[in-house]
C-alpha cells in the first residue's frame, strides 16, 4: 500500500500547475526547472518566432516533381519541420535551376493535413510512409527488422526503394537551406560516385566513431572517409549498397553499440567504398570547426546545414529561411534547366 501511495503522489506533483512545480523546484531542491530555464533561454523564443514566420512559406508558389529528370532528391521528414523542409526544396529549386522528382520519406508523424500541404506545394511528390515498412535485405531481414522499426534515421538507407531510383540521388536535410546559385559541379558526377558535406574529423570529435573504424577495417576501401555529413549528399544510384549498411548495423547491435547518428556512419562507409570527394566549403555545415570559425565561409555559403546544435543558437537560421522564402516568392516562376 505504501508503494501505492508513493506513486500515486508522483503522478499528482506531475499533473500539478506547471508554477507550482518551478516553485517547489525551487524551494526544496534548490534549482530552476528545466521548462523554466528552457523559457529563460534565447533558444527557446527564436524557435518559437521561426515557426511563425515559416509558415509564410505557404505563400510561396508550388514547385513541381518531374518524373522524367535523372536527378532524385531524397528527405527523411518529420512533423516538426514540414514547413523548414518546403522552404528548403524550393530554395533549391530556386537556385538550381534544375527540374528533380521529389520523394519525402515519412518518419511516421506527419499528419493527414501536412501530408496535403506537401503535395500542394510539391506537385506529384512521391511519399513513402517508412514507419511500419519491411526490410528486404537478402538473409538479414528478420535481425534487421527491429532496428529499422526503432532507430527512424536508418531508414534514409534502408527504405529507399532501390528498383525505383533516378540515377542521381541528392540526400538533403529538411534543415538544409539554399542561399545562393548552385554550381554547374553540384550534380555533376562524372569522375566521382558520391559527394558530400565535408564536416569535422569524426575520430578527434564523436566517441563513438571508432566502432565505424573497426568495422571499414573489416572490408576492403578506396579511401577512408572519416569527414562526411550526411546532411547533403550526391550520389550515383549504385553507391547504396544497403547490404553492407545492414551488415554494418547489425555489427554495431551486436556490440550493443547502436547510436543516434550511425546513420551518418552508414553513408561515411558507403562513401569509402567507391570514389568520393567533398563538396567545396561553399557548402557550410553547421557543426565543423572550420565552416564556424570563419564568417567569410557562412557568408558566401551556397547551402548551409543548420544542424540541432546550432540551429537556434543566434538568428542565422531563421534570417536565412526568411530570404530564401523571398527570394522564392519573387522568381520561382521562372523556368527551370533540365
Amino acid at each position: 500500500m505504501h508503494n501505492v501511495h508513493v506513486q500515486t503522489k508522483s503522478i499528482s506533483e506531475h499533473r500539478a500547475p506547471f508554477y507550482k512545480r518551478a516553485f517547489s523546484a525551487f524551494v526544496s531542491e534548490g534549482r530552476l526547472p528545466y521548462q523554466l530555464k528552457l523559457r529563460l533561454s534565447r533558444v527557446y523564443y527564436w524557435r518559437k518566432l521561426s515557426i511563425a514566420l515559416f509558415h509564410f512559406v505557404r505563400w510561396t508558389p508550388p514547385v513541381d516533381s518531374t518524373e522524367t529528370s535523372d536527378l532524385e532528391i531524397v528527405t527523411l521528414l518529420d512533423r516538426a519541420n514540414v514547413n523548414a523542409y518546403l522552404i528548403g526544396i524550393k530554395s533549391f529549386f530556386f537556385y538550381a535551376r534544375r527540374r528533380a522528382r521529389v520523394t519525402v520519406l515519412s518518419d511516421g508523424s506527419i499528419t493527414e493535413a501536412q501530408l496535403k500541404l506537401i503535395k500542394k506545394h510539391i506537385r506529384g511528390v512521391r511519399i513513402i510512409l517508412s514507419k511500419g515498412g519491411r526490410v528486404n535485405v537478402p538473409h538479414l531481414s528478420s535481425r534487421l527488422q527491429k532496428i529499422y522499426d526503432e532507430h527512424v534515421h536508418t531508414r534514409k538507407a534502408l527504405a529507399l526503394p532501390l528498383d525505383d531510383l533516378k540515377d542521381t540521388i541528392v540526400l538533403m536535410d529538411s534543415d538544409v537551406v539554399f542561399c545562393d546559385w548552385v554550381d554547374d559541379e553540384f550534380t555533376e558526377l562524372r569522375n566521382v560516385d558520391l559527394k558530400y558535406n565535408r564536416d569535422h574529423d569524426h575520430r578527434l570529435f564523436d566517441p563513438l566513431f571508432h566502432v565505424f573504424e573497426r568495422f571499414l577495417s573489416r572490408v576492403p576501401v578506396k579511401r577512408e572517409v572519416y569527414n562526411l555529413n550526411s546532411g547533403l549528399l550526391i550520389f550515383r544510384k549504385h553507391v547504396l549498397n544497403v547490404t553492407l549498411v545492414a551488415e554494418f548495423l547489425l555489427y554495431l547491435e551486436a556490440r550493443d553499440q547502436l547510436h543516434a547518428v550511425m546513420e551518418q556512419d552508414s553513408y561515411a562507409l558507403l562513401a569509402s567504398m567507391v570514389n568520393s570527394e567533398p563538396l567545396s566549403d561553399r557548402y557550410w555545415v553547421g557543426c565543423n570547426p572550420d565552416h564556424m570559425n570563419r564568417p567569410e565561409t557562412w557568408r558566401n555559403a551556397i547551402a548551409k546545414h543548420y544542424v540541432g546544435g546550432v540551429r537556434y543558437r543566434n538568428l542565422d537560421y531563421v534570417r536565412d529561411c526568411w530570404r530564401a522564402m523571398w527570394s522564392v516568392r519573387r522568381g520561382l516562376n521562372v523556368d527551370l534547366g533540365v
